[in-house]
């Protein structure tokens, strides 16, 4: 028999749910969160907005640690006690000490993305939680290892750069998709994966770290570009959240420079040599291709489509490979003579 217990603590929680208490019960957990975290994220915050020309204000910083304005301010007070940030006269600043413990935290962060974007089958959408929870355990020795492992990549899947280091982080490159010039060749520069939402709405437009693009007009509320991936309409409220960097200066953050041809546009009877799979293709999937030999340097033919397109055989290695049109459009290739 259950215990009585138990279910009247679900039945409130279903009840609070249902009345949009979880926010709060989420802001509550936060406040919870042992000490050294909140402080870790307090030095992560002041590290990634170093060199930012908007004003430091409590109320932002709070709101992105998920605290109320007091606590926030108490994150601050005990950081500039320990040392690690200090007054400035426009806002607090990392000291050197702050500034090398939140290179390792930030370190840490972007190599686990890196991880479980390139080793893992974990769906995009989990990164950022399960980094953010690394981030507080690695030492610095465990994140060394990792980046050894990985090949010592020099951008996260989101294209941020991952701190070399302890030090002053880099300042920020490029400018908001919003102020950049039309007709100029861009390429996306670092993505910002927070808020969620926004973020998974411009990946789903095919905007990635490093996708090249050009602003084809521009409106007071909405922006048409060209991109590789065809034509995107974007609200000026989530182009605000892209950053672009010239195509020359923006290096591209996961995969090649060029997009290159698409195995999806190679016709029946043509052949063609895989150059790699694009920055678009991730975890599961990406294992998955390269499972089936769908590497670099390998001859492909397309053998037959399906009415639609949708569907199409390969001949890979001897065997028969079915593919769909949007995981074929992750393979970039080079045509060859048949």
């Amino acid at each position: 028999m259950p215990d009585p217990a138990v279910s009247l603590a679900v039945g409130l929680a279903l009840v609070a749910a249902a009345a949009g208490a979880p926010v709060l019960m989420a802001r509550r957990r936060v406040r919870r969160r042992p000490e050294r975290e909140r402080l870790e994220d307090g030095l992560k915050y002041l590290y990634q907005r170093a060199g930012a020309a908007a004003p430091f204000r409590l109320a932002e910083m709070s709101g992105a640690l998920g605290l109320d304005l007091e606590a926030g301010e108490e994150v601050l007070e005990r950081l500039m006690a320990r040392g690690l940030a200090a007054w400035a006269t426009d806002g607090p600043q990392l000291t050197p000490a702050g500034a090398d413990y939140a290179a390792h935290i930030v370190r840490a962060h972007r190599l686990y993305e890196a991880y479980l974007a390139e080793r893992t089958g974990f769906a995009e959408a989990r990164w950022h939680a399960l980094a953010d929870r690394y981030e507080h355990t690695a030492t610095p020795e465990e994140v060394q290892q990792l980046s050894a492992r990985l090949g010592d990549p020099r951008f996260d899947p989101h294209g941020d750069p991952i701190p070399a280091g302890a030090g002053a982080p880099e300042p920020p490159a490029g400018v908001a998709l919003t102020e950049a010039p039309l007709g100029e060749a861009l390429r996306v520069a670092p993505l910002e994966d927070e808020p969620a939402g926004i973020y998974q709405r411009l990946v789903e437009k095919g905007l990635r770290p490093g996708v090249a693009l050009e602003i084809a007009r521009r409106d007071a509320d909405a922006l048409t570009l060209r991109t590789e991936h065809g034509r995107v309409d974007l609200a000026a409220p989530l182009a605000a959240n892209v950053t672009v960097a010239p195509a020359a200066e923006a290096p591209p953050a996961w995969g090649p420079a060029e997009p290159g041809r698409r195995l999806s546009a190679l016709a029946p009877g043509e052949q063609a040599r895989i150059v790699c799979l694009h920055r678009s293709c991730r975890g599961a999937e990406r294992r998955r291709l390269l499972d089936l030999g769908l590497t670099p340097g390998t001859l492909v033919g397309t053998e037959l489509r399906r009415s639609g397109g949708h569907t199409a055989a390969y001949r890979v290695r001897g065997a028969l490979v079915a593919l769909r049109r949007e995981q074929a459009h992750h393979i970039e290739i080079e045509p060859v003579s048949a």
